[in-house]
């Protein structure tokens, strides 16, 4: 044997992360401080030394967390390097970044990983894994693959016929080559995860029909309902009566409240049981082209409160209503679904009531101030049927024109701060089955409940000034003095102008200073080199509205903004009444959610990556990436849609599939391909 050098699961390592599939074929370093302990003893597959290896199926360890598949990577590589036009093959680029060792793998075949959770796990806090990858290896090259892995300075020994063994300081592993099998490199993270996971991934998994996609992902959730849940209860259990205890201790006597914790426990750990699997795909079609990501949920129950919640109103798809089409035709996001039985809420919301009214009954304010804020959980109207909402930008503020960034003034600093705000805020408009009169109401009530708060604020600030002497006395009455600025005024408005008979708007003015924002918008962004603030200070308000609008058919559409014009303009477009060409129905790119669906929606990430990068213009980040989007065929602009559906039943579960057209599939084939490039260079 050669002296040790780099060990050749280091270089697998390499290889995995080149491959970028990292998950599917090698375990990181940071992995590794958390699972069992790899041993020197090496694995115990035990073949007959002289006879034909067993190679007939084993179940699936009951340890199994976790299976990650890549089952062609060939096929995925030739997709990204087409929608990528990169200018040299990705094949070539692993070849070299592996010295080698992908071209003795076989790429037609199933790349893949596995993890177990160690039955040893005694405490939720630190569970141990097993962790074991797969690779196959090309027909008639394990020889030179276990020559490559000599080199690297790990030991190779024959065990018998078609099996070698590799030892490793950081893996245990085996070279399974029987005849007239494909023959696989099986690895673990220690000898007792070689021989849970081992056998089962080459005699199994390895012979299995690989799933048509580009990646498969389960996630096994009985490992942890049967090791991790018991301690989970058991930790609560134990926690349980000391959690009442002291509410007793405080004066809670009413038993719903003091059964809260437990219920709350109970429901948690139920729902915990009834988790069964999740299961998610991606696939690429550089044909059409358009990738898809899908997942799925399942559950083996449906008695939790957030089970019923997730699956209670699955059922048969049906298009998407005429609300959403009647939403704003230039929203950047907009989606639709069911809203869950209004009857689920009822305990919670009577149980918040009362834990509000408890919890101010410490702050010491008046019965009738309490009775209002916990009331609001009564006023608080219910949602039922299909909902729709949309959301977009506010048009763009007219650029700040500076002679030099010296001359920036404090009115210019309010001024960009409240440009900002409204970039980041936009305009959001709904639409939902309910009566807009109760809704209104609400509005009214939170209201009121506002302008409460505010006087209790201040009385407490003028018993603090009264109370304080000296120095003191000072800082309490400069307190006091910024409250009447600083505190967010809230005003109710029936039957705002130029809003249909039965609106109703809940305004919300916030007050700033420039003293407050001017390092996070001053020009000059070197801290040494901007100027103070100057002695003279400027204010200004942002106006936050809050609307709601009778819309036909029992339903209101509700709508929310930094500028009431525009958000005028958007609710009244939202209406029957609207005009469709300003409608989403007139959009031509929206064909995929025209199919039958429980749920669904889109959104132009590029869009809302923008408006959020407008807050922190100087971080390095926010301009690389507004930069990359720059550079993209399609600006990163084009929808990236949601389908949500799911099964109901005794064994319900619940799915959402993300979907990139055209589009966006070119955006990422293009910034893959500058990725690439950039590292060549």
């Amino acid at each position: 044997m050669l002296k040790k050098t780099a060990p050749f699961s280091s270089r697998l390592h390499g290889y995995c992360a080149a491959l970028l599939l990292t998950l599917v074929g090698c375990p990181s370093e940071q992995t590794q401080s958390n699972v069992t302990e790899p041993t020197a003893t090496p694995p115990t597959s035990q073949p007959v030394a002289e006879g034909p290896m067993d190679l007939s199926p084993v179940p699936a360890p009951k340890s199994l967390l976790v299976v990650l598949r890549a089952p062609r990577p060939k096929q995925t590589l030739d997709a990204v390097q087409k929608l990528g036009k990169l200018p040299v093959g990705l094949e070539k680029l692993l070849a070299d970044a592996s010295k080698g060792v992908s071209e003795q793998l076989d790429l037609t075949q199933s790349f893949d990983l596995a993890v177990g959770l160690d039955p040893a796990t005694t405490d939720i806090d630190d569970p141990r894994f097993f962790l074991a990858f797969s690779v196959p290896v090309k027909a008639g090259a394990h020889e030179t693959l276990l020559s490559m892995i000599e080199k690297e300075g790990d030991e190779v020994r024959k065990a018998g016929p078609g099996l070698y063994r590799v030892k490793s300081r950081a893996m245990n592993c085996e070279l399974l080559a029987p005849e007239k099998v494909p023959a696989r490199l099986v690895c673990a993270d220690s000898a007792a995860a070689y021989r849970e996971l081992g056998p089962w991934m080459f005699r199994t998994l390895g012979t299995q029909a690989p799933p048509p996609n580009d990646l498969t992902f389960r996630l096994e959730l009985a490992p942890v309902r049967d090791e991790i849940v018991p301690l989970i209860r058991k930790e609560l259990d134990g926690g349980l009566g000391s959690v009442r205890k002291a509410l007793t201790a405080v004066g809670v006597n009413d038993a719903e409240l003091l059964d809260a914790p437990a219920s709350a426990a109970k429901e948690f750990t139920t729902f915990l049981e009834e988790l069964d699997r999740l299961d998610a795909t991606a696939t690429v079609n550089a044909s059409v082209p358009d990738a898809t990501i899908k997942s799925e949920l399942h559950f083996r129950g449906n008695q939790s409160w957030a089970t019923k919640v997730l699956t209670s109103n699955n059922g048969a798809p049906s298009p998407a209503p005429d609300a959403f089409w009647r939403l704003p035709k230039d929203a950047d996001m907009a989606f639709f679904g069911h809203s869950a039985d209004p009857a689920l809420f009822t305990s919670i919301r009577r149980v918040a009531k009362k834990g509000i009214g408890v919890g101010l009954q410490f702050a010491q304010i008046e019965k009738a101030d309490i009775d209002a804020i916990a009331g609001l959980v009564d006023a608080l109207p219910t949602t039922k049927g299909v909902y729709s909402y949309a959301s977009g930008a506010l048009p763009a503020p007219k650029p700040l024109a500076l002679a030099k960034p010296e001359a920036f003034t404090p009115e210019n600093a309010v001024g960009e701060m409240k440009n900002r705000i409204r970039s980041v805020l936009g305009w959001y408009v709904g639409n939902v089955e309910g009566d807009a009169a109760q809704m209104n109401a609400f509005l009214k009530q939170l209201n009121d409940v506002a302008t409460r708060g505010t006087k209790i604020l201040k009385k407490k600030a003028d018993d603090e000034v009264k109370a304080a002497q000296g120095e003191s006395k000072k800082w309490a009455e400069e307190r006091r003095k910024k409250l009447d600025t600083n505190l967010p005024k809230v005003k109710f408005v029936a039957n705002p102008p130029g809003l249909p008979k039965g609106s109703a708007a809940l305004d919300i003015d916030v007050s700033f200073s420039s003293k407050n924002v001017w390092n996070d918008v001053h020009p000059i962004k070197e801290f040494d080199k901007r100027p103070q603030h100057p002695k003279n200070e400027a204010r200004t308000s942002l106006t936050l509205r809050l609307v709601i609008v009778p819309d036909e058919g029992g339903r209101y559409v509700w709508g929310f903004s930094a500028d009431p014009d525009v958000l005028k303009q958007k609710v009244l477009g939202s209406l029957k009444a609207g005009k469709p060409e300003a409608q989403l129905s007139a959009r031509t790119d929206l064909a995929r959610l025209k199919q039958p669906l429980r749920s669904g929606g889109f959104a132009a990430l590029g869009r809302t990556v923008r408006s959020f990068a407008k807050l922190d213009e100087r971080d390095r980040d926010s301009r690389e990436l507004i930069e990359l989007l720059d550079a993209l065929p399609n600006k990163g602009q084009g929808p990236v849609f949601f389908t949500g559906g799911g099964a109901s039943g005794a064994n319900p579960s619940v799915s959402i599939e993300l979907s990139l057209d055209k589009t966006w599939v070119e955006d990422i084939g293009s910034a893959v391909g500058m990725i690439v490039r950039r590292g060549k260079n």
